[in-house]
């Protein structure tokens, strides 16, 4: 294996050991691992729905959220229907449950 590195004209070619080269190559395989990885939580993360609370004039905690998978949102409810409202997203009832 030979890097070249080139800085404005000059050019440097280096001729690692196998050592050097096998760790310059695991290094890389790890970085785009890493990589890989950030990339597929940030894509979950951003599919998860967002929940936040306000509080009224009167002290009263409401709920709000936004699911950015369904394109859904919730404003100023009270946290039974905001649970109630996730627990539909994570698990749906079927159709036919409804009829049995």
């Amino acid at each position: 294996m030979r890097l070249t590195l080139r800085w404005f004209e000059e050019q440097w070619e280096i001729k690692p050991t196998q050592g050097v080269a096998t760790h310059l190559k695991q290094s890389i395989l790890t970085w785009l691992e890493q990589a890989a990885q950030r990339f597929v939580q940030r894509l979950m993360a951003d599919a998860e729905p967002q929940v936040w609370q306000t509080t009224d004039a009167n002290g009263k905690r409401w709920w709000n959220a936004h699911d950015p998978a369904t394109s859904r949102s919730l404003y100023n409810v009270p946290e039974a229907e905001m649970r109630a409202w996730l627990e539909q997203r994570y698990y749906p009832v079927k159709a036919n449950a409804s009829r049995a």
